[in-house]
């Protein structure tokens, strides 16, 4: 768990370790859905991904916009988990901003 968190600390963009400690915190629950539950506050995250509250903010919105996630109550519901994987690694971020931009714009376009 130690190693796992010196390689989340060691990702050089914020909603990349934003995302990862969501990524860690992934549950499944009843029904086969990979659930986020009893999320931490923003402080809380960010404390753990070493950025600012306004920084996971930012980066869990980016999430909603571009389904990847859902959220219902105290929980998220994860509806991408192969996106997520990609964004905690760092591999997809741009994809992901340049799909919610597209989709701001009015294109239909994913971003694969």
């Amino acid at each position: 768990q130690a190693s796992n968190y010196r390689s989340m600390l060691g990702l050089t963009r914020a909603y990349s370790r934003v995302y990862s400690v969501l990524e860690a915190s992934m549950k499944k629950s009843a029904g086969n859905l990979l659930t986020i539950e009893n999320l931490p506050n923003q402080q809380a995250i960010a404390i753990m991904a070493n950025v600012s509250r306004e920084t996971v903010s930012r980066a869990i919105r980016s999430l909603v916009d571009g389904q990847v996630i859902e959220r219902d109550y105290r929980r998220l519901i994860v509806r991408d988990v192969e996106m997520l994987a990609k964004l905690a690694r760092g591999e997809a971020e741009l994809q992901l901003r340049k799909k919610v931009i597209d989709e701001d714009n009015g294109f239909t376009q994913g971003a694969d």
